[in-house]
């Protein structure tokens, strides 16, 4: 899935298709998901398990994530369409967004003596699996790396 991903950055980046040009293919690729489903649905046993009775309470902040996550997505976007910028320019200022948040929750947290509201996030950052990582970051440098910078 991550290089699916990695392959359409390479497109967007390229100038070969441009943000707009992506809805085009939305058609096609429902169409590409809804035949193995459609598949799996008469393959895969009808059986339901037992419903699961706890309740789970999210963690103070977790709208805030997602919030951020999805500006993230959409800065980078933007940023390259609307300003010509690197779409890494985006993704980074989106990834500063989140560690200014989790630094907030964290200092919060210890401010209220609230152990559910503090989150190490860079206890968080290390637990990432970074060779998938630095491969994402490899390929969209070197891909920025093939286009030069847009004169000023």
């Amino acid at each position: 899935m991550a290089w699916r991903g990695a392959t359409t950055l390479m497109v967007w980046r390229n100038g070969k298709l441009g943000f707009f040009g992506f809805l085009g293919l939305s058609l096609p690729s429902v169409l590409n998901w809804a035949a193995p489903a459609a598949i799996m649905l008469f393959a895969v046993p009808k059986l339901k398990p037992a419903p699961h009775l706890d309740r789970v309470q999210g963690k103070p902040g977790m709208m805030g994530v997602g919030v951020l996550f999805m500006a993230r997505i959409i800065t980078a976007v933007c940023l390259k369409n609307f300003l010509q910028l690197l779409a890494f320019f985006g993704m980074m200022l989106g990834m500063g967004c989140l560690h200014l948040w989790a630094n907030y929750l964290q200092f919060g947290g210890k401010r209220r003596l609230n152990e559910d509201r503090v989150m190490d996030n860079l206890r968080q950052i290390d637990r990432v699996e970074w060779n998938r990582v630095l491969a994402f970051f490899g390929i969209s440098f070197a891909i920025g790396g093939f286009r030069p910078f847009p004169a000023i």
